[in-house]
């Protein structure tokens, strides 16, 4: 934006990087699918289980890691590559 013929820099809000998180009702993991060099978030609730690109938790707007990432490419960091199905996200989360 430019203001009085000076440029003025706008805060930027940019997403925080999330691997997993268990919230009231959601627990919340990152895959990487190696056939397209991808990653997503799936996020698994009562209702079923989704795969979502971002998600966004109290507020804060979450992206995962980057398939770019170091830890990804040269393997120091292995994640799921497909959702796992679950009939209830209550059962699933007693387990974490």
């Amino acid at each position: 934006m430019i203001r009085g013929g000076y440029a003025v820099a706008m805060p930027t809000t940019k997403p925080t990087l999330l691997v997993s998180a268990v919230t009231p009702g959601s627990i919340i993991e990152t895959i990487y699918q190696p056939d397209t060099a991808t990653t997503a978030f799936v996020v698994a609730t009562d209702d079923g289980v989704t795969t979502v690109p971002k998600v966004t938790v109290v507020g804060e707007t979450h992206e995962p890691i980057s398939p770019a990432d170091n830890l990804l490419k040269h393997q120091a960091l292995l994640l799921q590559s497909d959702p796992v199905a679950t009939k209830n996200c209550q059962r699933f989360r007693s387990l974490y």
